[in-house]
């Protein structure tokens, strides 16, 4: 997987994510679930672990959309299983809320897929010479990846120097509301000040937003992302027509 163009890559996820919209039962969802699941365990080399431990946040959203189409949904004719006062859970409902959810985590593991499989600056590449985004925005966009994990550090330094102040965190919401304010203030102003010095430096180094630009290195597509977007799509499409 790390061998297909990112851009390529992305354009197919995106293909199939709308390819979902075309049905309406949980089996057929299912199984397009598995398709973007496989590839990153076995041609992306991810470990199934890691690939849960991205989708163990989702599953509370899964739970709550069945549970909300499923006690909610009004269908006519529904097969009720259980009632009380406003609750209405009906077999119609479940499943249409288990297709909602299931789909839901389609989207969710092609991003996995392109985010574990993809390298940063080939991406940014891609994006500039097969999808012809302006250049200005494009490393702009590497900049923004490139600082999620000074912020991941700098989050663990204000910690660690609120805890030698002994301002350790109170209990309850207050507690939390009061810890979040004393961490987001600062990392804001250090957000700013690294925007408005890359920025400048961007700015000094010829990054006006012109596309006329040579590039060192060529991000180029081959038989490798024709493969990938023909089974792909192919699955897809013998999943949901056959």
């Amino acid at each position: 997987m790390q061998r297909v163009n990112p851009s390529v890559k992305l354009l197919v996820s995106v293909v199939c994510m709308m390819l979902t919209l075309l049905t309406r039962e949980p089996i057929v969802m299912a199984l397009l679930l598995t398709i973007p699941l496989l590839a990153t365990w076995l041609f992306g080399g991810v470990p199934l672990l890691r690939i849960a431990k991205r989708l163990a946040p989702f599953l509370i959203f899964f739970l709550m959309y069945v549970w909300m189409q499923g006690a909610f949904a009004r269908i006519p004719n529904a097969h009720v299983l259980y009632e009380f006062l406003w609750y209405r859970v009906s077999v119609e409902g479940l499943m249409v809320g288990l297709t909602v959810a299931l789909r839901m985590l389609v989207f969710v593991s092609y991003g996995i897929l392109c985010a574990t499989t993809t390298d940063v600056t080939l991406f940014v590449l891609s994006l500039m010479q097969q999808l012809r985004v302006p250049p200005k925005l494009a490393y702009g966009l590497m900049a923004g990846f490139r600082f999620v994990p000074m912020f991941k550090s700098e989050m663990e330094q204000i910690r660690l120097a609120h805890r030698i102040r002994g301002m350790d965190r109170q209990p309850g919401l207050r507690g939390r509301w009061e810890m979040m304010k004393r961490f987001t203030i600062p990392l804001l102003a250090q957000a700013i000040r690294k925007a408005e010095r890359v920025a400048i430096a961007m700015e000094s180094k010829g990054f006006d937003g012109s596309r006329d630009r040579t590039f060192y290195r060529q991000v180029k597509t081959g038989p490798v992302d024709a493969i990938f977007a023909g089974v792909v799509l192919g699955l897809n499409g013998i999943l949901l027509f056959s």
